[in-house]
């Protein structure tokens, strides 16, 4: 710290009339600084997670909540606070940069299944790095889609084959699966 009182990594110079040299990023342009965003780069995937911390209750805070802060906000007990991930070594952290676009391989190909039938299942073939899979089912003719859950009627929504179980009825027709 300089005669100023300011930090002398943050200023032009030591004098009362110094400009601060730093600044808070905004990665994705929309006019909220990255420290009040829990997405910085806009891509799904929340920095938490991007940093490569833990967030087992997925609300994009570092984590399980309720968590508890000290007097600087900094949450306690829960990990965190090292230097974030930056996975392609390109100097920007990966919750700062959109990472690139995954691509499909294998196209998710059409089944025809009847009332009464067990099961049926999907697949996709996908490539790209840190890849995650989320099925989803769109009811009205794929207008909307909605993330599956696991349980009675599906089976693995989060790996490369989702598995409809269950038995199959006519409730079924038309329905969507991405």
């Amino acid at each position: 710290f300089g005669s100023n009182g300011l930090f002398n990594g943050i200023e032009n110079n030591d004098t009362a009339t110094a400009s601060l040299t730093y600044t808070v990023s905004d990665s994705d342009s929309d006019g909220m600084n990255d420290p009040y965003e829990l997405d910085s780069d806009n891509d799904l995937c929340t920095d938490v997670v991007e940093g490569g911390f833990t967030d087992p209750d997925s609300d994009g805070i570092l984590g399980s909540s309720p968590v508890t802060v000290d007097g600087d906000g900094l949450v306690t007990g829960q990990g965190g606070y090292s230097t974030p991930l930056d996975g392609d070594a390109n100097a920007i952290y990966d919750f700062q940069e959109a990472g690139a676009s995954p691509t499909i391989v294998t196209q998710v190909p059409d089944r025809l299944s009847f009332d009464g039938n067990v099961s049926t299942s999907f697949t996709v073939g996908a490539s790209g790095p840190g890849l995650s899979y989320q099925w989803q089912i769109s009811t009205d003719g794929g207008v909307t889609y909605t993330d599956l859950a696991d349980g009675p009627h599906y089976a693995d929504v989060r790996t490369v084959t989702l598995l409809v179980q269950g038995g199959i009825t006519l409730a079924d027709d038309g329905h969507l699966f991405r």
